[in-house]
């Protein structure tokens, strides 16, 4: 711009482009065939060309001419039997453009409205799909317009538009859809969901009761925890389903719907837990006390014990261990020290616990009195210790009467008659004997006796008061045994 031509009929243009447009010399252009089309003007003459008459504008436009939108001056200078320079003001449009059409497709039968959007589409008269004219063609804005596609085969097609530069193209800018003839209605249950189980996990041998939860289970036929079908498979609602679980291998398993629609899983839903061996127990041990020396046959009663292989009494292995049953387990303490010790039983990689108590012979500490008239009857209190059973007394080789276990250190006896003079005194349990040389006197000289006659009521001479006292003591060391007993 300015931008020169060479005339095609002996003449010459230039192009200025304006700012503002310009009156029209009318006996210039008055003969002027139309606008300024495609970027081409078209030959416009004075008088017949047949006849000789002269071009009034000896040029035309090149399509491929650059030439921007807008006013225009154009000069021509005309050659002839004179030279002549003369001007004149045009507008040049811009060419419209279409960027999309929404929908970009529709039925082979047409009836789609369709919105074409774009620039420079204020002059559109037409608009054709495949060649065939749309209807209801409206231009709503310089940017868009819309129409009605008409009918067409099912393919591409290009679009056009006519406006007042001429047709302009989108190829294959819309797409006609062959329609389906509707086939019968299928009614598509949803899919089955599973959402909970409860519980989650069970043990391994089976047998575990599940309510599986979710939607759409009313189809459901089977159900497998990790492949393996499940039992009693119970249908409650669309949501609820009741199955037991069988026996697997410990592990989490997918959990497995089988419907009329197929197989729906739920991954790792179920944990298979496996279930522990109970360790033994002990429930008693008969007797729970015996001999330091050892050698007791102890039985030995409890639970899980038919694996066991060692019996142990405060670390010492028990000899004889002879499992009876699963219940009942015995054998032979071995030697131990005074006092209550752990028992062990051991069977596999678990043991059980429980308690047994040694006792040692027999301790004398004290008599009270120490002697006492030949003629017997003296009641006599022995302290010492490990008195766990009621011992048996003797004085001399007789034995005393009325032993009573008042606790373990204490018990009372009545001596019998004996010769006069000390004696050895000797104190017999269950777990060994404990003797004192010359331990109670028997005197000649002194008479009667201590415990009351039961036939005459009368008490011996010369001890009638500590004979009293003693028949009102020894009930009540009976009672107190009892209570500690």
């Amino acid at each position: 711009m300015p931008t020169a031509f060479n005339a095609e009929v002996q003449g010459q243009y230039v192009l200025n482009h304006l700012g503002s447009p310009q009156d029209v010399e009318p006996d210039i252009f008055n003969d002027l065939i139309g606008n300024v089309c495609g970027m081409k003007l078209y030959r416009a003459y004075q008088g017949d060309p047949a006849n000789g008459g002269l071009p009034k504008i000896g040029s035309m436009w090149s399509q491929d001419v650059p030439v921007n939108p807008g006013w225009y001056k154009i000069f021509f200078l005309v050659a002839g039997d004179r030279q002549m320079l003369k001007s004149a003001s045009l507008f040049i449009d811009a060419a419209p453009t279409i960027s999309s059409l929404s929908p970009a497709s529709g039925s082979a039968s047409g009836g789609t409205t369709v919105t074409i959007t774009g620039a420079n589409l204020t002059g559109t008269t037409a608009v054709t799909f495949g060649g065939i004219a749309a209807a209801n063609v409206t231009v709503v804005s310089a940017t868009s317009l819309t129409c009605t596609a008409p009918a067409h085969a099912a393919g591409a097609v290009h679009v056009a538009l006519t406006t007042t530069q001429g047709v302009f193209t989108k190829a294959d800018g819309f797409a006609y859809v062959a329609e389906e003839t509707p086939g019968p209605a299928v009614v598509i249950d949803a899919a089955p969901t599973i959402s909970t189980l409860s519980p989650a996990s069970g043990s391994t041998s089976g047998g575990t009761s599940v309510t599986i939860t979710g939607a759409n289970l009313t189809g459901t036929t089977a159900v497998t925890f990790g492949g393996i079908a499940a039992a009693n498979v119970t249908v409650v609602s669309a949501t609820s389903l009741t199955c037991t679980a069988p026996a697997h291998a410990a592990g989490a398993v997918h959990v497995a719907l089988t419907t009329t629609q197929g197989v729906f899983t739920k991954a790792d839903g179920f944990a298979y837990v496996a279930e522990e061996t109970p360790g033994p127990t002990v429930t008693q041990l008969s007797p729970d006390r015996g001999a330091a020396a050892g050698g007791t046959l102890v039985t030995v009663v409890g639970t899980g014990l038919a694996g066991a292989s060692e019996v142990r009494f405060g670390g010492a292995l028990a000899t004889d261990v002879v499992v009876i049953d699963a219940a009942t387990v015995q054998c032979r303490t071995p030697a131990g020290t005074a006092g209550i010790v752990p028992v062990t039983i051991t069977t596999g990689s678990a043991q059980a616990a429980a308690s047994y108590r040694y006792v040692g012979p027999p301790v004398l500490t004290t008599l009270h009195p120490a002697s006492g008239p030949s003629t017997g009857g003296t009641m006599v209190t022995i302290t010492g210790g490990q008195f766990v059973d009621v011992p048996s007394v003797t004085f001399g080789d007789l034995p005393a009467t009325q032993v009573v276990l008042v606790d373990e250190q204490t018990c009372t006896c009545v001596t019998p008659t004996q010769a006069a003079g000390p004696v050895q005194v000797k104190i017999q349990t269950s777990f060994g004997a404990v003797m004192r040389e010359q331990g109670f006197t028997f005197d000649a000289a002194r008479e009667g006796k201590v415990v009351p006659d039961s036939a005459s009521g009368s008490c011996g001479a010369g001890n009638g008061l500590a004979s009293l006292l003693f028949g009102l003591v020894l009930p009540l060391l009976a009672w107190r045994r009892r209570r500690v007993l």
